[in-house]
């Protein structure tokens, strides 16, 4: 039989825990938001079970996948119970959350690499026209070539092509978590090379909405990066929109860069981004 005092020791055990995850969290809500949150929710399942420690004590599990009930609660073990719950309900709630930022980062994020920097405070809108809609265009003396347009099965395309003709892409759907059409934006499509990889990237409103990770770098030649005739504003293959501003850089730009221009460009322009 348990005695008071047993079940006041079991209670502040599993409040105590719960506080440990509480300050887990705060920890991690600098590095991590599905991480803290996943902390607090299990701080929150915690000091619950502090409260209901006895009747948890009561819930036993026999091999396969049977509860039954006792009549004396043991109540370490329900402890125990408690504990294994609260670590459950913190991975399934910090992982989906967090699955973004525990996975490899390129450096495009965090280093200013050689390349391509592509970048507009746009509108884009669908003109309803058979055919590729080129948004920009761009190609070396060298022949390299670095596009964004809208393809037609309705998908966003950035390309870019080596000065041998290689080419290589990555596809962005329209909508949320993509590119939106009708809408002011801010568009930055990259190419950043190191001496082992290549890496290609679309940021809208200072979010990443698609990358892709080559093997080895890509020639781009001099990256004296320049207009190609006939498609764009004015070309046959042009796209419709409504152009704030633009510019285009022979490097990549990182995050904190990217920040910048998006935080500037809500200033400047009053854009809800």
């Amino acid at each position: 039989m348990a005695t008071d005092s047993d079940i006041l020791a079991v209670r502040l055990a599993t409040a105590g825990a719960g506080v440990a995850f509480i300050l887990a969290a705060l920890g991690f809500w600098f590095v991590n938001y599905g991480l803290a949150a996943g902390c607090f929710l299990g701080a929150v399942f915690l000091i619950i079970a502090a409260r209901q420690i006895e009747i948890i004590g009561k819930i036993h599990f026999a091999w396969p996948f049977k509860i039954y009930l006792t009549r004396e609660p043991d109540l370490w073990h329900g402890f125990y119970i408690s504990m294994i719950g609260a670590l459950i309900l913190s991975c399934v709630t910090a992982l989906p959350i967090a699955g973004g930022w525990l996975a490899e980062k390129s450096p495009l994020s965090t280093e200013t690499l050689p390349g391509f920097t592509g970048y507009a405070v746009i509108q884009l809108e669908d003109a309803a026209k058979l055919g590729r809609q080129h948004f920009f265009d761009f190609e070396t003396p060298e022949g390299a070539r670095a596009s964004f347009y809208l393809a037609e099965n309705n998908r966003f395309i950035f390309s870019v092509s080596d000065i041998h003709g290689e080419n290589s892409s990555i596809d962005i759907p329209i909508g949320k978590g993509g590119v939106p059409l009708d809408k002011f934006l801010t568009l930055f499509c990259e190419i950043g090379e190191t001496s082992d990889h290549a890496y290609l990237r679309v940021v809208v409103n200072g979010n990443e909405v698609a990358q892709r990770k080559l093997v080895g770098p890509i020639d781009l030649g001099s990256r004296d990066w320049g207009p190609v005739s006939g498609t764009g504003v004015l070309g046959e293959h042009g796209g419709a929109f409504s152009l704030f501003e633009g510019g285009v850089n022979f490097y990549s730009l990182p995050d904190d860069k990217i920040d910048a221009l998006v935080q500037q460009a809500r200033d400047t322009y009053h854009l809800k981004l």
